[in-house]
């Protein structure tokens, strides 16, 4: 038998798992049913899920990604457009002061 919480060896003639602690069931099969706590249920039911979860992450983390370069390109594309709006801005009022200047003189 093993232990039904961390999977160690257990006797079955012992209580606790000297391991955990974790009490020892004593239960005998039900007709036709595995004992719980058998090395091949523990083993089947923690194979379930090989990779399932890190597909998972990896595609979330991949989606991240994307959005943070799609978000970079069009932050620097319009950092870029008001830039050269503000440029122009500037320079288009220093050459109206400085029309205003040769008008006044």
């Amino acid at each position: 038998m093993v232990c039904r919480r961390c999977g160690k060896e257990v006797d079955p003639n012992d209580r606790f798992c000297r391991s955990c602690g974790t009490p020892v069931r004593k239960e005998g099969p039900k007709s036709g049913e595995k004992q719980p706590g058998y090395k091949d249920d523990i083993e089947s039911t923690m194979g379930r899920f090989d990779g399932k979860y890190m597909l998972i992450a990896g595609i979330i983390l991949g989606v991240c990604i994307i959005l943070a370069g799609i978000r970079q390109v069009t932050y620097s594309q319009r950092a870029a457009t008001e830039s050269a709006a503000a440029s122009a801005a500037v320079e288009t009022m220093t050459e109206e002061t400085e029309a205003q200047e040769t008008t006044n003189e």
